[in-house]
């Protein structure tokens, strides 16, 4: 393959990646604004805008304001570092959202067992 080629195949994938992201960003704050109190959808917006700006950064930086794919090595760790940090962050908010709703569907069964079984009693 020549250069072209794969620079090409890099920005295709690198734009997917960014329109799918915002997509499943927008869906999830779509899903917010029609129950604003399952706060969970929130968190999964922010989730989901963290992991997409994570792994468009790399790109963004060395096209869009180097404008130089070749970055120095002391560049290309600072990137790598902000993409982690942002991609860290995103998955441990969507982790939070995912274990909370856990949390409160687990609690909510119990309390619907619980008020079954004092019904059944009297």
């Amino acid at each position: 393959m020549t250069d072209v080629e794969v620079f090409d195949m890099v920005v295709i994938a690198n734009v997917l990646v960014f329109a799918l992201g915002l997509l499943l960003t927008a869906l999830s704050f779509r899903a917010y604004r029609s129950d604003a109190q399952n706060t969970g959808f929130l968190e999964t917006t922010l989730a989901f805008l963290l992991i997409t700006l994570g792994s468009v950064l790399a790109p963004v930086y060395e096209f869009g304001i180097v404008h130089d794919y070749n970055l120095t090595p002391d560049e290309l760790l600072r990137v790598q570092l902000f993409e982690g940090i942002a991609i860290t962050l995103g998955l441990a908010v969507l982790l939070y959202s995912i274990w909370k709703h856990r949390t409160h569907s687990r609690d909510a069964t119990l309390r619907s067992t619980t008020y079954r079984v004092d019904s059944r009693e009297e």
